[in-house]
């Protein structure tokens, strides 16, 4: 499939999302990760997500950042959709190697289960495609 044929000028693959339905309680889109291909670490203010391989391999190395390790597809349903009108809008983050300088933080419980973010840009590698779904419409009854 074309999908997991795009790179950039640096060789990086490209991510493409094809947009399948979208109402105001959720919307539901593919992601097509070509080998290589990394979504990063972000949130999903006030919304549930289901998410499901539908073909490929992931390594998942946190609940929101994937490593394709072949040609893979997620499907994603979210509830309700973003909306940055309703404080629904979607923010990358940095693992931070040192705790906030804030008086007021609290030691993080030992273990590798915890980290500290920093809300950051979009990487520069992270390169996602917009592409059109042609396959059965979605309608509403």
């Amino acid at each position: 499939m074309s999908y997991f044929r795009r790179v950039n000028s640096n060789g990086i693959p490209k991510i493409t999302y094809l947009h399948l339905y979208e109402c105001e309680a959720f919307s539901i889109g593919i992601f097509c990760l070509p080998p290589r291909g990394v979504i990063p670490l972000h949130n999903h203010p006030n919304m549930t997500v289901f998410s499901k391989l539908l073909f490929g391999e992931l390594q998942v190395k946190s609940y929101d950042w994937a490593d394709a390790s072949q040609d893979s597809t997620v499907l994603d349903v979210l509830g309700p959709p973003y909306d940055d009108g309703s404080g629904r809008h979607c923010q990358h983050y940095n693992v931070s190697s040192s705790a906030p300088s804030a008086g007021d933080s609290k030691p993080l419980p030992g273990g590798d289960g915890y980290a500290w973010l920093e809300e950051c840009e979009p990487p520069d590698n992270f390169h996602l495609v917009g592409s059109t779904y042609m396959g059965p419409s979605i309608v509403d009854n």
